[in-house]
């Protein structure tokens, strides 16, 4: 209670007091009595105060008692902000009796319960958001006008190999001179910009575009992709096609140079235009079996396995040997067939299996002067052994590693005299693959090679 208040209370009280003693004065005068000469005026004064102080303490006692109903609903709701402060917020309000006092308990606890859900609601949405960061297979980082980072997730540390979390400078996170230009520069031009920087053997992609609402920029968002697998992909691709080009340009060319020969004048000498025509077959048939093998090469990388049938390898095997035995016999090679295990029935595609067969035995015999080509069909417990062997001149073990790679020659000239295209291990590879298989060779300079392919059961 406010103490002017009690205060003037009590000089209200000692005034009518006052008065009533001084008309009780005036009284006696008009009766001619001396009462202020005769003691009995002690004990009328001493009554009189003693009703003042009575009173003083009754209306002292009313004061504290309004003041007490007035501070408990303020303590109250006090103790309900602190709650509310704290985050504590399933805090129920008593009913107050006074209805202005309750319209506020109502008002703050309505606040309090609005503030409450839109709280909630903004926690979930933020704990969704961080968790959606976390996720991306992508470095996000949120920064504001001066360049403050406010957000970064987990990729983007990881990418950028840091530890730097909220509140440090966004120039900090790289030295590369790209990187600090393309900052500066979005910066200073509120514009997007973009670099590629070379991070330890990884290639990094980095944006930055500014973030805007209601046409105002607020800040600006980094996103940082990984594209080291893209950029290896488009060299790939690149030499892939550089040695197609080649590898077509090459009988093409020569081709060309037979028939502009011929045209010039070498039909008219029959033994040179046969010569040359002979030559001409030869190239036409290598380029033929180079875009033959390019397509077939094609269709296995953009395969996947699907619901095969149940082949017999062994027959499939057969069908081989019979298909290139005119072209062993040729050169006096002997094709042996060898199944250790009887019928070996496997789910695949049947002319995938061929393909394989193919390649392999045809390779046989193309490096092999004399001797044997062998194809071993054999059944462990958890795969199949499939194995072809020649007595040919065999490959060095520099050239293992690279043997199954596009266009590989171990000595190109004699690839290129024998027919090879260079792609006819790495179809076989492909295919291997397909169905969670593996190739491997072992060889002897001079006295043959042999691929070991090892097929799953399960595949």
């Amino acid at each position: 209670m406010n103490k002017r208040i009690l205060i003037s209370i009590i000089i209200l009280l000692i005034i009518s007091d006052t008065l009533s003693i001084l008309n009780g004065v005036s009284y006696i005068n008009k009766l001619e009595v001396n009462f202020l000469q005769s003691s009995n005026m002690f004990p009328f004064i001493s009554w009189q105060l003693l009703i003042f102080i009575g009173q003083v303490m009754a209306f002292y006692m009313i004061v504290r008692a309004i003041e007490e109903q007035t501070k408990r609903p303020i303590r109250r709701l006090t103790k309900q902000v602190n709650h509310f402060a704290k985050g504590e917020y399933s805090y129920l309000p008593k009913k107050e009796d006074a209805q202005e006092v309750q319209d506020l308990v109502l008002a703050i606890d309505s606040m309090v319960l609005n503030y409450y859900r839109t709280n909630r609601k903004l926690r979930y949405e933020k704990r969704k958001a961080e968790s959606m960061l976390s996720y991306l297979e992508q470095g996000i980082i949120v920064i504001d006008a001066t360049g403050t980072i406010i957000e970064i997730n987990k990729f983007a540390k990881e990418s950028l190999g840091i530890t730097i979390t909220e509140g440090n400078f966004v120039h900090s996170l790289y030295e590369h001179t790209a990187y600090q230009s393309m900052i500066k520069s979005t910066l200073d031009n509120e514009t997007s910009s973009n670099c590629e920087i070379l991070k330890d053997e990884s290639t990094l992609y980095i944006k930055i575009k500014p973030l805007k609402k209601n046409s105002r920029e607020y800040g600006y968002m980094l996103s940082i992709r990984d594209i080291t697998h893209i950029r290896k992909f488009d060299e790939m691709r690149y030499q892939f096609v550089s040695n197609v080009t080649h590898e077509l340009k090459t009988p093409l060319t020569s081709i060309q140079g037979f028939v502009e020969t011929l045209q010039m004048g070498a039909l008219e000498q029959p033994d040179v235009a046969k010569h040359f025509l002979e030559i001409i077959d030869i190239e036409a048939k290598r380029l033929g079996r180079l875009i033959e093998d390019i397509l077939v090469l094609s269709d296995t990388e953009n395969t996947r396995v699907a619901d095969n049938e149940l082949i017999n390898l062994v027959e499939v095997v057969e069908e081989v040997i019979e298909l290139l035995e005119q072209q062993a016999r040729q050169k006096t090679i002997l094709l042996k067939t060898i199944i250790v295990k009887g019928e070996i029935l496997y789910c695949g595609d049947r002319e995938h299996f061929k393909q394989i067969l193919i390649n392999l035995v045809s390779n046989g015999i193309r490096y092999t002067e004399k001797g044997r080509v062998e194809v071993i069909v054999d059944k462990e417990d958890d795969c199949i052994l499939l194995k072809v062997k020649d007595t040919g001149v065999g490959i060095a073990p520099v050239h293992h590693e690279q043997i199954f790679e596009r266009f590989y020659r171990v000595d190109k000239s004699r690839s290129r005299k024998s027919g090879g295209t260079g792609l006819g291990l790495s179809i076989v590879k492909h295919i291997v693959q397909m169905y969670q298989g593996d190739i491997s060779l072992t060889s002897q300079v001079g006295k043959g090679t042999e691929f070991i392919i090892k097929l799953p059961i399960s595949a």
